[in-house]
Protein backbone atom coordinates (compact mmCIF):
# COMPACT_ATOMS: atom_id res chain seq x y z
CA UNK A 1 0.00 0.00 0.00
CA UNK A 2 1.20 3.17 -0.82
CA UNK A 3 1.94 5.72 2.13
CA UNK A 4 2.08 9.46 0.92
CA UNK A 5 2.28 12.23 3.58
CA UNK A 6 0.33 15.87 3.29
CA UNK A 7 3.85 17.89 2.28
CA UNK A 8 4.10 15.03 -0.49
CA UNK A 9 0.78 15.34 -1.63
CA UNK A 10 1.31 19.11 -1.80
CA UNK A 11 4.73 19.10 -3.41
CA UNK A 12 3.18 16.49 -6.22
CA UNK A 13 0.36 19.51 -6.77
CA UNK A 14 2.96 21.92 -7.03
CA UNK A 15 4.62 20.14 -9.68
CA UNK A 16 1.25 19.39 -11.57
CA UNK A 17 0.73 22.90 -11.49
CA UNK A 18 3.79 24.26 -12.70
CA UNK A 19 5.04 21.40 -15.38
CA UNK A 20 2.18 18.65 -15.59
CA UNK A 21 0.14 17.86 -18.51
CA UNK A 22 -2.84 15.63 -18.88
CA UNK A 23 -3.90 14.04 -22.32
CA UNK A 24 -5.60 11.97 -24.11
CA UNK A 25 -3.85 9.45 -27.06
CA UNK A 26 -4.71 5.93 -28.19
CA UNK A 27 -7.66 6.04 -26.64
CA UNK A 28 -5.72 6.20 -23.00
CA UNK A 29 -5.96 8.99 -20.44
CA UNK A 30 -2.06 10.27 -19.44
CA UNK A 31 -0.42 12.44 -17.40
CA UNK A 32 3.08 13.88 -18.55
CA UNK A 33 5.16 15.82 -17.15
CA UNK A 34 8.49 17.31 -19.04
CA UNK A 35 11.53 19.31 -17.27
CA UNK A 36 14.84 20.24 -18.24
CA UNK A 37 15.81 18.92 -14.25
CA UNK A 38 15.68 15.06 -14.15
CA UNK A 39 15.87 15.09 -10.60
CA UNK A 40 12.14 16.75 -10.33
CA UNK A 41 11.11 13.27 -12.30
CA UNK A 42 13.19 11.23 -9.84
CA UNK A 43 11.23 12.54 -7.09
CA UNK A 44 7.85 12.01 -8.52
CA UNK A 45 8.81 8.45 -8.91
CA UNK A 46 9.91 7.64 -5.77
CA UNK A 47 6.37 9.50 -4.34
CA UNK A 48 4.23 7.73 -6.48
CA UNK A 49 6.62 4.36 -6.21
CA UNK A 50 6.39 3.78 -10.17
CA UNK A 51 8.99 1.40 -11.74
CA UNK A 52 7.82 3.77 -15.21
CA UNK A 53 11.18 5.92 -15.57
CA UNK A 54 11.81 8.69 -17.09
CA UNK A 55 12.77 8.98 -20.81
CA UNK A 56 15.11 11.34 -22.53
CA UNK A 57 17.11 13.56 -22.88
CA UNK A 58 15.95 14.92 -25.96
CA UNK A 59 15.80 18.63 -27.45
CA UNK A 60 12.36 19.90 -27.45
CA UNK A 61 12.92 22.62 -30.53
CA UNK A 62 11.14 25.03 -28.35
CA UNK A 63 12.51 28.15 -26.53
CA UNK A 64 14.37 25.90 -24.05
CA UNK A 65 18.40 25.57 -24.89
CA UNK A 66 18.43 22.84 -21.71
CA UNK A 67 17.53 19.12 -22.80
CA UNK A 68 14.52 18.05 -22.17
CA UNK A 69 12.77 14.89 -20.10
CA UNK A 70 9.54 13.16 -19.97
CA UNK A 71 7.83 10.96 -17.23
CA UNK A 72 4.11 9.46 -18.85
CA UNK A 73 2.08 8.21 -16.16
CA UNK A 74 -1.27 5.55 -16.79
CA UNK A 75 -3.26 3.29 -15.25
CA UNK A 76 -2.66 3.15 -11.68
CA UNK A 77 -0.02 5.55 -11.23
CA UNK A 78 -2.93 8.24 -12.84
CA UNK A 79 -5.28 7.41 -10.18
CA UNK A 80 -2.70 7.73 -7.77
CA UNK A 81 -1.77 11.07 -8.32
CA UNK A 82 -4.90 12.11 -9.55
CA UNK A 83 -6.29 11.60 -5.75
CA UNK A 84 -3.61 12.82 -4.17
CA UNK A 85 -2.95 16.33 -6.26
CA UNK A 86 -7.12 17.43 -7.14
CA UNK A 87 -7.76 18.90 -3.65
CA UNK A 88 -4.52 20.30 -3.10
CA UNK A 89 -4.22 22.27 -6.76
CA UNK A 90 -3.87 25.21 -6.60
CA UNK A 91 -4.96 27.07 -10.28
CA UNK A 92 -7.62 25.84 -12.19
CA UNK A 93 -5.48 22.60 -13.93
CA UNK A 94 -7.47 20.60 -10.82
CA UNK A 95 -10.28 20.60 -13.37
CA UNK A 96 -8.15 19.37 -16.37
CA UNK A 97 -8.14 15.21 -14.97
CA UNK A 98 -12.33 15.90 -14.84
CA UNK A 99 -12.36 17.13 -18.37
CA UNK A 100 -10.24 14.69 -19.94
CA UNK A 101 -12.17 12.02 -18.32
CA UNK A 102 -15.43 13.70 -20.04
CA UNK A 103 -13.82 14.54 -23.33
CA UNK A 104 -12.33 10.46 -23.71
CA UNK A 105 -15.96 9.60 -22.65
CA UNK A 106 -17.38 11.04 -25.45
CA UNK A 107 -14.68 9.68 -27.64
CA UNK A 108 -14.97 6.20 -26.99
CA UNK A 109 -18.79 6.52 -27.17
CA UNK A 110 -18.76 8.11 -30.57
CA UNK A 111 -16.52 5.02 -31.85
CA UNK A 112 -18.59 2.98 -29.81
CA UNK A 113 -16.15 1.42 -27.83
CA UNK A 114 -17.39 -0.51 -24.36
CA UNK A 115 -16.82 1.45 -21.58
CA UNK A 116 -13.79 -0.84 -20.38
CA UNK A 117 -10.51 0.18 -19.76
CA UNK A 118 -7.85 -0.85 -22.15
CA UNK A 119 -4.82 1.47 -21.20
CA UNK A 120 -1.70 1.76 -23.86
CA UNK A 121 2.12 1.29 -22.35
CA UNK A 122 3.10 4.43 -21.56
CA UNK A 123 6.23 4.05 -24.27
CA UNK A 124 3.18 4.18 -26.54
CA UNK A 125 2.27 7.76 -25.62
Amino acid sequence: MLSVTDGDARHLAGMMDCFGQVGIKKNTMFVRFKTAYLDRLEVIRSILATDQKPTGPFDNGGDSKRLQYELVLVGKELVTLENLVTGRMLTDRRHAFRQKRDQLHKLRQKLGLSGKLKVARPEEL
